[in-house]
């Protein structure tokens, strides 16, 4: 049967403003078939520099005979895999990939599913808003790519019998968190990537009566992104088509219109079968977020305190570690993500907190002020996974 592990992890930062975040897959033990690919790139993306691109975009359709070769439901696609990049063409057509100085990537959600909802008049095509994603999640909808942070390259990979299954696909949406950080003769991380308050947006974030959803345990810190007078950068000042810079300073106007946008895409590859007798399908966990308690709204991001005057290089550390519990269960009900794709996860498996499941996926979404990030099983104390900085960036 499925079980349930409550989970624990630590994280160790320099002195510095950071988000991280766990992905965490799970599932509910064939012979291997051929992996096929399938390869969906993104409508194009215009940014200039220093302007955000956070949002869900247009469906894309995927190819015709892939569409046939699932449609009457007899088979289903089993994913085992995703790996998500950027890039661009040059003047003839060739693609190049789009390097980390250039724009930077804080997350990429791919997700396969059945077309749903009324097409637009525009472009004949289902437009995701942040309700409607869900909406198509919730129905028929499967997460098949997860990318982000401070590399290029990590592909998801689960190994048999765990798979994604999707039935009847048509589509695929895409979620994306880009930042240009492209500026002339620099080579080097950006401090635009901690998504920097401008004067402009702090005007109004002051100007807000609620306070940032922090945990109880940072609000009971007095960590300074949980008032508007100490956030300094973040979430908040990172929406879709929102400035990183200083617009007043460096540009002619708002909009930086006489700016030249870059052009990149996102590319999708998904690795995929035919599901055979045996396959087991899997679903999104519950956890894993530094910040999270048990409220379950709380926001995804923290500043480190700096040291005090005088602390030596390698004793100024700061940890943070956070109890989870790793798959949803019933307690959840009363979530309010359960208005969104959740409901079909609680009454399927309806399980109790004690219960146990499989993790047969976790990514750490690890950021570049980060030293390390750890995913223990709280029970019995295992390190289950690890990841730390190197010099490389490997």
């Amino acid at each position: 049967g499925f079980c349930m592990m409550a989970s624990a992890w630590s994280v160790v930062f320099r002195r510095a403003s950071i988000k991280l975040v766990f992905f965490a897959t799970l599932a509910a033990t064939q012979a291997e078939a051929a992996i096929e690919e399938l390869t969906v790139y993104s409508p194009p993306i215009r940014l200039r520099y220093g302007q955000v691109f956070q949002k869900s975009i247009e469906l894309v359709d995927i190819p015709a005979d892939l569409v046939a070769r699932y449609a009457d439901g007899t088979k289903v696609m089993a994913v085992s895999g995703g790996q998500f990049e950027l890039v661009r063409f040059d003047k003839d057509g060739k693609e190049m990939p789009v390097t980390l100085h250039d724009h930077y990537l804080h997350h990429a959600l791919c997700l396969l599913a059945k077309r749903d909802g009324k097409p637009t008049a525009a472009n004949n095509s289902f437009v995701v808003s942040e309700i409607n994603w869900h909406t198509i999640y919730n129905a028929t909808g499967k997460i098949v790519s997860r990318a982000g942070s401070d590399c290029r390259g990590p592909r998801l990979e689960l190994q048999p019998p765990f798979r994604i299954l999707v039935a009847q696909p048509e589509v695929l949406a895409f979620h994306l968190h880009i930042i240009n950080t492209n500026r002339a003769g620099e080579r080097k991380p950006s401090p635009l990537v901690e998504c920097p308050c401008t004067p402009q947006r702090r005007k109004q974030l002051l100007a807000r009566k609620e306070a940032p959803p922090c945990s109880k345990a940072l609000i009971e810190a007095g960590n300074p992104a949980c008032n508007w007078s100490t956030y300094v950068g973040g979430v908040f000042c990172c929406h879709d088509q929102e400035f990183l810079i200083d617009t007043d300073e460096e540009c002619s106007d708002s909009l930086c219109s006489e700016a030249i946008p870059d052009l990149v895409y996102g590319k999708v590859t998904v690795f995929y079968e035919d599901a055979e007798p045996g396959a087991r399908d899997v679903e999104r966990g519950a956890c894993c977020s530094a910040t999270s308690g048990d409220e379950g709204k709380s926001q995804k991001e923290f500043d480190i305190p700096k040291c005090a005057a005088g602390t030596p290089q390698d004793e100024c550390v700061f940890y943070l570690e956070n109890v989870q519990e790793l798959a949803y269960n019933v307690k959840h009900k009363g979530s309010y993500k359960v208005k969104h794709h959740l409901v079909e996860i609680l009454e399927k498996n309806r399980l109790q907190g004690d219960d146990l499941v499989y993790l047969v996926n976790a990514q750490p979404h690890l950021h570049m002020n980060a030293l390390s990030i750890q995913l223990i099983d709280d029970v019995t104390g295992e390190v289950i996974c690890e990841m730390h900085q190197t010099e490389d960036n490997k």
